[in-house]
Formats: C-alpha cells, structure tokens, sequence
C-alpha cells in the first residue's frame, strides 16, 4: 500500500497594513502626577496620538489588554486618542492586585473622559491556544472588566479574542497592533489602542 502524505496547507500571506494607521503621529506625554495608590503598585508611561483624518469619525472608544504584569489602556475621542502602558509591581496577594487594577483603570479613565459622552470598550480575551499563566490573567481581564462595566461613561462593554478582533481591525488574525505601530508605543498599549479603534468602529 503506497504511503500516503499530507500536505500543510499555506497560511495566506497577511494584507498590507493600511497606511493610515501607520500614519498616525504620536508624542509621549511628560508623565502626569499620579495618585499615590497608583504609583506604588505600577509604573505607568503615557502616550498622545493624533489619528489620521480617514479614522477621526470613529467616536469614543476604550480598549484593555489585561496583564498580570503588564497592562495597555486607551481611550479613544474622535481625533485623538491616550494610551497608557502599564507595569504592575510586586503586591501583596491576589486580591489586593485585583483591587489595584481595578482603581489604576479607574483614575486613569477618569484623567482623559469627556462628560456627556459614552464609550463602547473592547478587553481582548485569552488566546485559544493559551496554556500557562490563564488563572492570574483571567484575574487581571477580570478586575478591568468590571473597573471599566462600572464606569458611567461605558454604553456597552464586550470581551474579544485575539485572532477575532485583528481580522476584524486589519484584515488578519496574524497582524499584531505592535507591528503596525512599530518603534511607536510598547506592545500593551498599542494593542489596547488597536482595540479602542475597534469598539468605536463597532459602535
């Protein structure tokens, strides 16, 4: 009986990045006074975008990508955005990072907002293939869900898988918000960018 092989099928070759996105300008904000809670448990870098015209009647939108130890957070208003690229120190239990998380998303929502506007948001979920570490991260995506579902500002608040919210953002599931906004913003905080520019698309 002739041996029989497989054969893998090629993976389609991810679409060119809009340039759009890649054209957006970006400064780093001279870091604001914190809370003193906040600057205890995280260390915390800000990030200004001004958004290409094509992308600017996006509306509002907030994106998270939960870490236990490293966090992105962006807020999104029409032609501007801020993102925050957050790293968690050492604390004291789980419960107490939870409660951290919970009020670092809080006050840093609460910096940017705009009254009488509300927000959709997007908090990335676990990978399919995740294997290590899924018990402390759903803790953290946990903490931002409910930091940001309890914000007056929030209209509506949805939790998306990697591979879904890229293809639905850059036509790919293999195109990564650092890839596209390389040498620009640490890889949290773009990936929460990515995902504010999604909620608002969605809206």
């Amino acid at each position: 009986m002739p041996a029989t092989t497989t054969r893998k099928r090629a993976r389609k070759a991810p679409p060119p990045i809009d340039p759009a996105l890649r054209g957006w300008v970006f400064d780093v904000i001279q870091q604001e006074p914190l809370s003193q809670n906040v600057k205890m448990w995280a260390e915390v870098e800000m990030f200004y975008m001004s958004i290409a015209p094509r992308f600017s009647n996006m509306q509002f939108g907030i994106g998270v990508d939960p870490g236990q130890r490293h966090m992105g957070l962006a807020v999104l208003a029409q032609d501007q955005a801020v993102a925050w690229q957050i790293t968690w120190k050492d604390m004291p239990g789980r419960a107490f990072r939870a409660s951290i998380i919970m009020h670092t998303i809080r006050y840093l929502i609460g910096k940017v907002r705009r009254e009488a506007v509300r927000y959709d948001g997007l908090i990335e979920d676990a990978a399919g293939n995740a294997r290590f570490g899924q018990a402390q991260l759903a803790e953290a995506r946990t903490a931002a869900m409910i930091a940001v579902q309890e914000s007056p500002l929030i209209r509506k608040l949805e939790v998306m898988p990697p591979m879904t919210w890229r293809k639905q953002l850059f036509g790919h599931g293999h195109i990564r918000a650092e890839e596209v906004w390389k040498d620009k913003l640490p890889g949290d905080a773009a990936t929460a960018v990515a995902l504010a520019l999604l909620a608002a698309k969605l809206a």
